[in-house]
């Protein structure tokens, strides 16, 4: 095996010259040769495997539903989820697959009944429940141990008699037939068939199941501790009985008369213990091995073998193991050719052997090595499998060649229980990953193609690298692109083409040349491990740098859309002779050869029976057509041909399939002649697909932290932060209003070149705006990998980079269209600024910084190094006043300057804090620096750093960062907690008066607060804390629609509990323990009526408001002011929740029922809501109405109870949810319940049925303890500042740049597309006459008019569309230049030509056959050569357009003829064409040619080297020296040229 060789090469190209700069990093693989394997699936994991008739079972994890049970039939489109057990991203706990009878029995959980009995045919309509064994509320049965005996299934189960033990079931397929047999009442115990008997163990007993009545026989062995290791072979059962850790075992056979019989004593001579394992039977004897373990280099791994008697139980040959080393015993037994072959141990280096039962005959086998950790081997299609590392390899049992089955890796198990390679039902399945972990799933071994791509033949390329290329100004710089089939089914290549300027494509290639190909053309199929070759060019018309793209489509199953970088370098400096031979094409043709198919293209989701096209043959001659098996008829099956018109067998989906590729046979309707046969690629096209007509709900975080603010102008201030959180204020910090983003990242820097543009650098996201922040689209983020930047400085509006951690630097010069990167050290970057366009400082976690005078290009370290500092000095901000002063701040507070735009360093002082911050100044004198880890500080200095005061001020946590409006303003935001907290964020926003330093918190959210209550009325918002943790500080409101929120101010009461809020009339009402708290004025005061001892109430309408005590119920009809008491209860009553349909019905939830009142709470009846077993909990929680009929209760197991009648019946509904129910909700008539279990373990659930069904929409980990309907949103809150609102999307990300070109030529098309934005779709539009094509962010448009003409794209999702963004494109008038002269000429003599001249394009013209010529823009002047042909091509280059076409006009060359000259070069033969290594030239006898009248040239007119030996009349020329291609052969005889083409071709 070759090594794998992984380098990584950095260039860094710098020059004065006018060369620009690209960064690449490029990864060598070498492997040897492989199989390759068919993917099927992306999986997270996949367990376990189980094949059935014609089709396979597992269990997987697809990242979307949770582990549930899959099922394939070798196919893509055939390996689909059977069912969805448990609704959502929950696991169902699929175990215990079985399949019997044409049907698989398992275990799984629904979530609604438990881990019960399920069966399936592979149908989801036919995947139920088969009988809920264990009947109580959410327990479980745990069915496993399934056996099949007499046409039925026994099985081991518990159910609701035996507190969880588990019994002996059957099941004949049926709900009735599902039965118990036998109370085993045990907890443990396995079933088994031998000798048409079923056999039952029980702890340490053996049993025989007496099924005439159902009841066991025991079966006595020895005194032994326990019985195991239970086989059934030959209808025999063997097995052994032990003592407590092994030091001793006897090995026992049942035979088919039920006797026992003692095999073999084994007995521990010393201390230790043994083992016995890998049982096998071939040919009538039983193969197993015994091992001890004493603990030292003399424990042995014995291979034994008995016939089934005691006298023939026998040792066949001793092997050592280590028992410190992992696996490292004899394993892996496997009958193969009548032997037992198996991994021979550490101590025989893992290999291979082979057993016949015989001393001399068991060897090694295989020198291959077999990995010690891993166990598969096995036997398929009479060929053996086995497994060392991560691949799969087979041998034929006899030579020790082996054969290497797959390129991806296979996952590493340490259980037999989890799938990792299985023999399915028609093949090898496998669960790996792709080299690269592109793809990471499902596999077979079967046979596909598998795609590679080399430059220049020996330079792998992968997807996404760059090939780079360094050229002139209309100078041709050149790579071969080799495409090698490294799979073993054929590689169909749809289309190869190029998009972006100056860069073209030949579908010739020298590689290519063989007797069947002597052109070179390339192969659209290509055979496996065989290769085919095309030529990229690089032909700029400018100097800038070329960059566009290589798209190879084809049938590979992991990269079917191959997308090349394509790089190119343009230098300064004269081109001595410009060569344009190059084809200027951007799409590779195949041309169809003998027969013609007229459309090779179909839609995905077309209908069965979808015509494509026609069939018929170039000679126009008649034929009828049919499928034919061969080369590239791997999609024959998925279509029939009719009539000779081609129609699909399938519906095609493209992300499954892109590239098929059938063959097809002509035979002549008369039944005369030959046939003819050829390929054909059909290419599956991407439909833009419809989404969802529901709009779908999106939870945000509302208790965001704030991570910086920027000043636009005077008064407009933009601060951002968590969850794509914008805020916008136009009053210097004042009031602010929501800039909705509909992204969740985290927002670090925001910078502002102008009033208009701006950047938002984010958790892997940029933004930009153009409209002073009233909408952001996203632009590139060229981050790919790990730790991934989180800080950005920008020099203008187009220059700018973003850094971070490991010393990644990213650079832009386009506005973040493009980025370079660049490695500075590996020290993590803190803070990049620039004194002016070129000079920058940079600092990192070091007291040293680097310095740039070239913008960024090089950098230069600074040493700054004074006794203030210590050793682990690290600078963290920087901050330039001017293009000379700067400031520099250290961690712990070391302040520096320097005056020199950063050359040299003072040091001015040290601040006695940590963790800056922000590091802002004023001006040269004036500066404040923020800091603080779990606590905010404020700095100041007015002397230039000299000293530093700290301001005084209300912390509410952590700062982040201040701006300044003017010299009088400043907004400072932060943190509602530490950055050390582990409760949420939280945030604040403070002004700042800069002339007194007086800040003003203009709102705050404290993330650590313990939130119990919420309400919202109009604009208005009031969230309460219970005081229990965290005090009424933390309880606030809002009067801007939640954009700000403010403390309220609640009296001071003691031992006050805080349990309710309300906002009714424009008035806060809070219910606490003691009092009620109104406040007229928005919190600002609050008013105190005692409190009758209420402990919840409900507000009928804005004036009537219930409530109940533990002793009675009360009213007021004055909004709470005054409380009458309307009912007593006889006795105390502990209450859960109130609710009224209206002013007279409503209840009273009591733990087991409800107290109802018909009046208005004048009279109350009770009704207890029935337990409907021993294990249901009645204990009810909250009960909700979400109209006068239809209503909820939740209980404190999951459950709840729905009625549909006013509350006159009730019905009891098992449900997904498992812990108790303490809030209901309705939103958009749909039921929601928040479901808890108090300790961090929260979810939101949803019905669509009025409570019947749930699924499952949030997971939390925070304890929630209110759900609120407002304006058609939820909103929840909870402990440790849990604050989110849960509703339809309010926003659609506006589309980030149009990529694509903005100048055109008239009848050419161009690709464009926008950054896809997550669950956005995008349609596209064009003016005009103009055809567009488009998918979701990409579109193509073919230009079929010229005129300026506008492209629109527009985002939506299923709840609204977004803002549209546009550019414009001029489409000009197509260039076809046409060379006007003469095509016959006589030799040396001068001749003009000229093509038509359009303004705006230049010419590059070329000439063969001619001595000189002089060209002048569109015209040329040729002093042509001698006799023969001559060529002349003009390249017309569009200098607005950069788009090239070239003409050619092919000239004869004539001298004054004579009337025997065509006579002669009829009568000169040249052969072999193609040649190899020899070409052979007869002439007419009575002429004479020596060496020198022979010459050949190659197609840039280039003379090449011969070497030649004369015959008579002959002459052989040896061309073995010449390179593979096409060239000219020029014969000088009797003062005549004759030329004739020969092309040198492989053997």
């Amino acid at each position: 095996m070759k090594k794998i060789n992984s380098i990584i090469v950095l260039y860094v190209m710098k020059s004065k010259m006018r060369k620009f700069q690209i960064l690449v990093i490029f990864s060598f693989l070498n492997s040897i040769n492989f199989f390759s394997q068919e993917f099927l699936k992306e999986f997270v994991s996949i367990n376990e495997f189980i094949k059935a008739e014609n089709q396979s079972f597992f269990i997987a994890n697809d990242g979307v539903h949770g582990e549930e049970l899959w099922r394939t039939d070798g196919t893509k489109e055939g390996t689909t989820l059977v069912k969805g057990i448990y609704k959502g991203a929950t696991s169902s706990s699929v175990s215990n697959l079985f399949y019997y009878n044409n049907k698989l029995y398992f275990s799984a959980n629904d979530g609604i009944y438990g881990q019960e009995l399920w069966v399936t045919d592979g149908k989801e309509e036919n995947t139920k429940l088969l009988k809920n064994i264990y009947t109580y509320v959410k327990q479980s049965s745990n069915p496993r141990g399934f056996v099949a005996f007499e046409n039925e299934i026994y099985f081991l189960a518990a159910d609701d008699n035996i507190s969880g033990y588990q019994d002996i079931w059957k099941t004949d397929g049926t709900e009735s037939g599902t039965i118990k047999i036998y109370e085993a009442n045990t907890s443990r115990g396995n079933l088994f068939v031998a000798n048409n008997l079923l056999y039952f163990t029980q702890g340490t007993k053996l049993y025989k199941v007496n099924l005439s009545n159902n009841s066991l026989i025991e079966i006595n062995v020895d005194e032994y501790y326990s019985l195991s290791e239970f086989n059934v072979f030959n209808d025999e059962i063997y097995f052994i009985s032990h003592t407590n850790y092994r030091q001793n075992i006897r090995l026992y056979r049942i035979d088919k008369d039920e006797n026992l019989v003692l095999l073999k004593e084994y007995n521990q001579p010393q201390y230790g213990d043994i083992d016995i394992d890998n049982f096998t039977y071939l040919n009538s004897h039983l193969y197993y091995s015994i091992r001890t373990d004493f603990n030292s280099s003399q424990d042995t791994d014995v291979l034994w073998k008995t016939d089934g008697t005691a006298a023939n139980t026998k040792a066949v040959k001793s092997f050592g193991w280590d028992r410190h080393y992992s696996g490292s015993h004899i394993s892996n037994f496997t009958i193969y050719k009548d032997k037992i072959y198996f991994n021979g141990g550490s101590k025989n280096g893992f290999k291979m052997w082979a057993s016949d039962g015989t001393t001399e005959g068991t060897l090694e086998f295989l020198k291959q090595q077999i990995n010690s950790s891993l166990n598969s081997m096995f036997v398929y299609n009479s060929v053996l499998y086995y497994r060392s590392s991560s691949y799969l390899y087979q041998t034929d049992g006899i030579s020790d060649e082996i054969v290497k089955n797959n390129e991806s890796l296979i996952s590493s198990k340490n259980s037999d229980d989890l799938f990792d390679l299985k023999v399915g039902h028609n093949t090898i399945y496998f669960e790996g990953a792709t080299n690269n972990d592109s793809k990471k799933g499902l596999f077979t071994i079967d046979p596909s193609p598998s795609i590679e791509i080399k430059e220049n033949s020996y330079k792998l390329v992968k997807n996404f690298q760059p090939i780079n290329f360094t050229s002139k100004v209309d100078s041709l710089s050149k790579k071969t692109i080799t495409i090698t089939n490294k799979g073993n089914k054929e590689l169909a290549i749809s289309s190869i083409k190029i998009e972006g300027d100056n860069f073209f494509i030949n579908n010739i290639s020298n590689q290519n040349i063989t007797q069947e190909n002597p052109n070179g053309t390339i192969n659209q199929i290509i055979k496996p491990k065989s290769s085919s070759s095309f030529e990229i060019g690089f032909y700029p018309n400018e100097i800038e740098i070329g960059n566009a793209n290589l798209l190879i489509k084809s049938n590979d199953t992991e990269f079917f859309n191959f997308n090349i970088i394509l790089k190119g370098i343009v230098d300064e400096g004269e081109v001595l002779q410009a060569v344009n031979t190059f084809p200027l094409d951007k799409e590779i043709e195949f041309n169809q050869n003998s027969l013609i198919l007229d459309n090779t293209t179909i839609i995905e989701n077309s209908s069965l029976k979808t015509t494509l096209g026609n069939f018929s043959a170039q000679n126009n001659v008649e034929y009828n057509f049919y499928f034919v098996a061969g080369e590239g008829d791997n999609n024959n099956k998925d279509f029939i041909i009719e009539n000779n018109i081609l129609k699909s067998n399938k519906i095609f989906d493209y992300e499954i399939e892109h590239t098929l590729s059938i063959r097809v046979k002509a035979i002549l309707k008369n039944g005369t002649g030959n046939h003819l046969e050829e390929n054909f690629i059909i290419d599956i096209v991407n439909e833009n697909e419809d989404i969802s007509d529901e709009c779908a709900l999106s939870i945000r975080n509302l208790s965001y932290g704030l991570k910086d603010v920027e000043t636009i102008n005077d008064n407009t201030v933009i601060a951002i932060g968590d969850s794509g959180k914008i805020l916008k204020s136009f009053d210097k910090g004042t009031t602010w209003k929501n800039i909705e983003l509909n992204i969740p990242n985290t927002l670090y820097n925001i910078q502002f070149i102008n009033s208009d543009l701006g950047y938002i650098n984010g958790d892997k996201i940029l933004l930009k705006t153009v409209d002073s922040g009233e909408n952001w689209f996203k632009v590139s983020y060229p981050a790919e990998s790990y730790p991934y930047p989180n800080k950005m400085t920008f020099l203008n509006t187009e220059i700018g980079f973003i850094y971070g951690d490991d010393g990644k630097l990213y650079t832009t010069n386009n506005g973040g269209k493009t980025w370079e990167y660049r490695q500075l050290g590996y020290d993590d970057i803190n803070d990049v600024e620039f004194f002016d366009e070129n000079n920058g400082v940079l600092c990192f976690n070091s007291k040293s910084l680097l310095k740039t005078d070239d913008g960024g290009l090089s950098w230069k370290t600074i040493t700054i190094d004074f006794p203030e500092l210590s050793y682990n000095t690290k600078f963290v901000k920087l901050e330039l006043i001017n293009k000379l002063v700067g400031y520099l701040v250290g961690y712990n507070g070391e302040i520096m300057k320097t005056e020199d735009a950063g050359e040299t360093w003072e040091f001015k002082s040290k601040i006695i804090t940590s963790y800056p911050t922000d590091f802002k100044f004023i001006d040269e004198n004036t500066g404040y620096l923020l800091s603080g880890f779990n606590w905010g500080y404020i700095h100041k200095t007015i002397d230039g750093g000299n000293t530093w005061s700290e301001i005084d001020f209300e912390r509410t946590g952590s700062l982040t960062s201040i701006s300044f409006l003017n010299d009088d303003n400043a907004v400072l935001v932060g943190h509602g907690v530490g950055f050390g907290s582990t409760s949420e964020n939280g945030h604040s926003i403070f002004k700042v008066n800069l002339s007194n330093d007086k800040l003003e918190l203009q709102s705050s959210l404290g993330g650590d607060a313990y939130y119990s209550s919420m309400d919202f009325s109009k604009n208005l918002g009031l969230i309460l804390s219970n005081g229990q943790y965290s005090g009424n500080n933390d309880s606030r409101r809002t009067i801007d629609n939640g954009v700000t929120w403010q403390k309220i101010n609640l009296p001071e009461v003691e031992h006050e509990d805080y349990n309710e809020c309300f906002i009714k009339n424009d008035k806060f009402y809070i219910l606490g323990s003691q009092y009620i708290y109104i406040s007229t004025d928005f919190g600002e005061t609050f008013n105190k009526i005692e409190n009758p001892e209420l402990k919840k109430i409900f507000w009928v309408d804005n004036n009537t408001v219930y409530g109940y005590s533990y002793d009675g119920f009360y009213t007021s009809n004055d909004a709470g002011n005054n409380w009458i008491k309307s009912f007593d209860f006889v006795d105390y009553q502990y209450f859960n929740d109130i609710y009224f349909i209206n002013a007279n019905k409503g209840y009273l939830l009591a733990y087991n029922g409800y107290f109802v009142t018909e009046d208005g709470g004048k009279n109350f009846t009770f009704k207890k809501i029935t337990q409907q077993n021993d294990q249901d909990n009645i204990y009810l929680n909250t009960i909700f109405f979400k109209d006068e009929m239809n209503g909820i209760i939740g209980n404190q197991d999951g459950l709840v109870y729905t009625t549909a009648n006013a509350g006159e019946t009730w019905k009891r509904q098992i449900n997904l949810m498992r812990s108790r129910v303490t809030q209901l909700e309705n939103n958009n008539q749909n039921y929601y319940a928040i479901s808890t279990n108090g300790g961090g373990y929260t979810k939101l659930f949803k019905s669509l049925d009025n409570g019947e069904n749930w699924q499952e929409e949030i997971n939390f980990g925070e304890d929630f303890k209110s759900i609120k309907e407002f304006n058609n949103t939820l909103y929840l809150i909870g402990d440790r500042g849990a604050f989110y609102k849960y509703g339809k999307q309010k926003s659609v990300s506006t589309p980030g740049y149009i990529e694509g070109k903005i100048n055109v030529s008239k009848n050419t098309s161009s690709s464009y597309f926008v950054n896809q934005d997550y669950k956005t779709n995008y349609k596209w539009s064009v003016t005009g006459n103009n055809i567009i094509n488009y998918y979701n962010n990409v579109a193509e448009i073919n230009w079929k008019e010229s005129g300026e003409f506008t492209i629109s794209v527009t985002p939506y999702n299923n709840c609204l569309e977004g803002l549209s963004k546009e550019i414009k494109v001029k489409v000009y008038p197509e260039t076809s230049p046409k060379i006007i002269g003469s095509e016959e000429v006589k030799g040396f003599t001068n001749e003009k030509y000229f093509t038509n001249l359009n303004v705006n394009s230049s010419y590059l013209w070329s000439v063969q056959g001619d001595e000189s010529f002089i060209e002048n823009d569109n015209e040329i002047e040729i002093n042509w050569g001698e006799i023969g042909d001559g060529n002349i091509t003009v390249v017309e280059t569009n200098t607005l357009t950069k788009s090239r076409v070239k003409s050619t006009l092919s000239v004869k060359i004539k001298d004054v003829l004579k009337t025997d000259q065509s006579i002669l070069e009829s009568n000169i033969l040249i052969y072999p064409v193609p040649a190899f290594n020899e070409v052979q030239i007869d002439y007419p006898v009575g002429y004479s040619i020596s060496k020198k009248d022979i010459k050949i040239y190659d197609l840039l007119g280039k003379q090449q080297s011969f070497s030649s030996k004369a015959g008579l009349n002959k002459y052989y020329l040896n061309i073995s020296n010449l390179k593979l291609g096409m060239y000219f052969l020029k014969i000088n005889i009797e003062s005549k040229v004759i030329s004739k083409k020969i092309v040198k071709t492989k053997n």
